[in-house]
């Protein structure tokens, strides 16, 4: 990319890259102060507090790891405080996590940070500053040898392998270890969530404070294992079943389509999951842009420096003995499904959503997002719930518009004039030529390629230049508001869903999502009885009008298949 490394640097860049963080604050706050939030968010410092005991468990240090690098893209400092002494062995590996956390902002005043206590001596604070917000992972305030008042804005979060507990102003407990991953990753988005909020109250006019902590969320209990918020006495029966360990789950029958930032939270959740096992097949046909740096867990500025296809940084990035990621850099395709039992959509467009539920996948899960809500849906071909066109009726919605050249700026980048461009004639003549290549070349070598290769295959110059007019022109992508624990709630859940299919598949009672779960992570969620619900299909859904046709079809066609590959006795 050229010139990747001053625009890192400059103004202009930098907007682009916090553009979708702006548009999520100024639907909370109006965007007339939005620029305000965001320029108090950069001043920020908030601390993470982890005792020694919760960061040597895996799943203590993933959700630390997790709520760092999410904070990381929109607080200026962000510190791990460390409440009781390390190894030397686990020092190094903190350190190694901070300095790659590090690189995910590398713009001037951004900074991740370690305070490591020795013995009992509580680390100098950053410039003697209260920081905005402090999470509390664990037992972390308790293990502190002089832990600071508590205040509102403190966040304290535990969690076992499948259950989050979220708290403000008073402890929420000891984690659990486990090699299940959701509880923490879920737990990390709800936390993030709060000082989200919290950073947000802290920059408010004290005409709007009262509005913004309305949103504050003081206790929530949320399962991934039944995917609903957990009270006393209410699906404890079901959720007292989730399994501490899981079997090896292999994930070689299922297609990823989507590695944005739904699509990196998709792979976080099978990556951290000890128990997925084989090679996931992933497409997407994008690099790594600026703007994904707002949100994606596993793009950093290298990245779009040298721009790396999507699915190139996730198969570098996500792999670990016994998983790996088979990346294809294109758009999804039909024949892609062949053989996969679960398709996975993490896309951001309706025109990929409705085409992947047209493959009629046998069970389809989908992990989306729309500002600052997140939704996980689960699809089979035969449940009678909502489809994918459903949920997303119009399918251009989401989609990049292709805008070409005007006549003007074909006329800039060619070297030719702007008659010239609109008539398709030079010299009343449209024979592309060597002249007319040669004339070209000197403004633009590759538009001039662009002619040879039309005039190798016989094309005139009039459908050259509509050519070069659209092969050069810009793609206008959807201005959506967005924010990174919305998007990795959205894909931990969705890969928790997967988990629980294929568990499912020996063991029947497993409690696979009925059909959608919703949260709008700006808003006191804790107000909800249910988040997840059954959605009927809708009336005016021409896919639904004739899917059961379709689905009998299918599934006569796919048991023939099944009986010819099956060998007689």
């Amino acid at each position: 990319m050229a010139g990747s490394d001053a625009a890192l640097e400059g103004a202009p860049r930098s907007l682009d890259r916090d553009d979708r963080t702006r548009r999520a604050v100024a639907g909370i706050v109006g965007a007339d102060r939005a620029e305000r939030s965001l320029n108090h968010f950069a001043g920020d410092r908030v601390e993470v507090h982890a005792s020694a005991e919760t960061l040597a468990c895996s799943n203590g240090l993933l959700a630390v790891s997790a709520i760092l690098n999410m904070l990381s893209r929109f607080i200026g400092t962000c510190e791990l405080w460390v409440t009781s002494p390390v190894s030397a062995r686990l020092g190094n590996r903190l350190r190694g996590m901070v300095n790659r956390l590090g690189e995910i902002d590398t713009r001037q005043g951004r900074h991740v940070g370690l305070a490591l206590l020795a013995g009992s001596e509580v680390p100098a604070r950053n410039g003697g500053d209260l920081p905005v917000a402090r999470i509390y992972v664990g037992d972390a305030r308790q293990a502190a040898p002089q832990p600071p008042p508590s205040r509102d804005g403190d966040v304290h979060l535990s969690f076992d392998g499948w259950v989050c507990d979220l708290r403000r102003g008073s402890s929420a407990g000891p984690i659990e270890p486990s090699d299940a991953p959701f509880g923490a990753l879920a737990g990390s988005c709800f936390a993030v969530a709060e000082v989200f909020k919290t950073a947000l109250a802290a920059s408010a006019d004290p005409e709007h404070l009262a509005g913004i902590r309305n949103r504050f969320t003081y206790e929530w209990k949320f399962s991934t294992w039944t995917m609903d918020r957990v009270e006393a006495g209410r699906a404890a029966s079901r959720d007292n079943r989730r399994p501490r360990d899981l079997p090896d789950l292999a994930v070689d029958g299922v297609l990823q389509v989507g590695a944005g930032a739904v699509g990196n939270a998709v792979v976080l959740g099978f990556e951290s999951c000890k128990a997925v096992r084989g090679v996931l097949d992933l497409m997407d046909p994008k690099s790594v842009d600026i703007k994904n740096l707002n949100r994606c867990y596993y793009f950093t500025e290298k990245d779009v420096e040298v721009e790396r296809a999507k699915v190139d940084v996730l198969s570098r990035e996500a792999a670990r003995p016994g998983f790996r990621i088979s990346g294809v850099c294109a758009p999804f395709s039909s024949a892609a499904t062949g053989g996969k039992t679960i398709v996975v959509s993490a896309v951001d467009n309706n025109e990929a959503r409705h085409r992947i539920q047209e493959e009629l996948p046998e069970r389809l899960v989908e992990g989306a997002t729309g500002d600052t809500t997140m939704s996980v849906s689960v699809h089979e071909l035969d449940h009678g719930m909502s489809c994918l066109v459903c949920r997303h009726p119009d399918r251009s919605a989401g989609g990049a518009n292709h805008v070409p050249l005007t006549v003007e700026e074909a006329a800039e980048v060619t070297g030719l004039s702007q008659s010239e461009i609109q008539s398709g004639e030079v010299n009343d003549s449209m024979e592309i030529t060597e002249a007319l290549i040669a004339r070209v070349r000197k403004s633009s070598p590759e538009a001039a390629e662009s002619l040879q290769e039309a005039m190798d295959v016989g094309i005139d110059l009039c459908g050259a230049l509509g050519d070069i007019r659209s092969r050069f022109g810009t793609v206008n992508a959807p201005q959506e508001a967005s924010v990174p624990f919305v998007s990795n709630l959205a894909g931990v859940l969705a890969a928790a869903e997967v988990v629980k299919l294929l568990v499912a598949e020996e063991e029947p009672d497993t409690p696979v999502l009925a059909n959608v779960l919703e949260l709008d992570l700006a808003c006191d969620y804790a107000r909800h009885d249910h988040v997840s619900y059954r959605e009927p299909p809708r009336a005016s859904c021409q896919f639904c009008q004739g899917r059961a046709e379709m689905i009998d079809a299918v599934l006569q066609r796919r048991r023939r298949s099944a009986s010819r590959q099956t060998p007689s006795a």
